[in-house]
């Protein structure tokens, strides 16, 4: 099992009170560099548009153009959106923006795409926020309206009027397409169109989705080996009660159910927990450190969960 992380591009709240853009820029690509020394594969943005729900006024840096930075400047590793809502975009800005980032990162990148759940946020932007049934339609259209662009030829489907995307990417045919959540929708289409599937919850919950995404690609003839399955959850070792109690409330639960969806605890649990992800088939766990501007801490995150993940079998 490899291990990602998240960058601190501000979503959750994670961009200290005060600090200017420039400053909290250069710190977010800092623990990035860090965290990749100790042996980190890739690296990944939340892609929304200002703070959670529980804190709208928490600075929040754009999603693509955050990661654009970080793959001109750190070689090597995987770079992805984790993930792109599919309304956000239209679909021909974000296949020339998915190229732009490919070069830059050489052909390191993975666009993550999903159905953008966060409504309110659609709709004080500018953007219509139509049911669930209507977004997964849009993000279906969307896959295929990408890999036809990615092609380099003129384009004619998913509201595109002969779109050509030059130059093609670094990767061939195409970056590869990982969608996120969990729903039946969500793992029947990557089943059958993805290259990558994140979900979260607790080991078990996880562990379940990708059982019944296995079962999927058995059902349209595909070897569930071409999906790599990946899970995002936070990550607080021997964390401050002020640092635990502002993650609990950012993801809008309480304590018991944030400590079982998530890493929280001394290092040997986060080990533990580390290998009970791996065994429920998960190939890459990437982790959000919320007290990761604190010195050191990402660096003790990464060797922690990497320990876990070596004495996995």
């Amino acid at each position: 099992m490899q291990i990602g992380m998240i960058l601190g591009n501000g979503w959750r709240g994670d961009i200290p009170t005060g600090m200017a853009a420039d400053a909290a820029c250069e710190s977010m690509l800092h623990r990035a560099e860090r965290a990749v020394a100790v042996g980190v594969t890739s690296l990944w943005t939340y892609d929304h548009l200002e703070g959670v729900p529980s804190s709208r006024q928490a600075p929040c840096f754009e999603a693509w153009t955050t990661l654009a930075a970080t793959a001109a400047r750190i070689p090597k590793v995987t770079v992805g959106t984790l993930v792109s809502g599919i309304l956000l975009r239209e679909v021909g800005l974000l296949g020339k923006m998915a190229v732009t980032v490919d070069a830059l990162s050489g052909g390191r990148l993975v666009v993550g795409l999903g159905v953008g759940w966060y409504r309110d946020e659609l709709r004080r932007y500018g953007y219509a926020a139509p049911p669930f049934g209507e977004r997964m339609e849009r993000l279906e259209a969307a896959i295929g309206a990408l890999e036809s662009m990615w092609e380099g030829e003129p384009v004619h489907e998913a509201g595109l009027e002969g779109a050509l995307c030059l130059p093609r990417p670094v990767q061939r045919p195409g970056p590869p397409i990982l969608l996120g959540g969990g729903s039946d929708r969500i793992v029947r289409l990557a089943a059958a169109r993805a290259r990558g599937l994140n979900t979260g919850g607790s080991p078990t919950e996880v562990g379940e989705v990708f059982k019944r995404a296995r079962a999927r690609c058995e059902e349209v003839g595909r070897s569930a080996s071409e999906l790599t399955f990946s899970t995002e959850v936070q990550v607080l070792i021997d964390p401050s009660e002020e640092t635990l109690a502002r993650a609990v409330a950012g993801a809008g639960g309480d304590l018991a159910e944030f400590r079982e969806m998530n890493l929280v605890g001394n290092a040997d649990h986060a080990r533990s927990r580390a290998r009970e992800y791996a065994e429920q088939g998960v190939d890459s766990l990437i982790a959000f450190v919320p007290d990761g501007h604190q010195p050191g801490t990402v660096e003790r995150v990464a060797t922690v969960l990497l320990e876990g993940a070596a004495n996995c079998a």
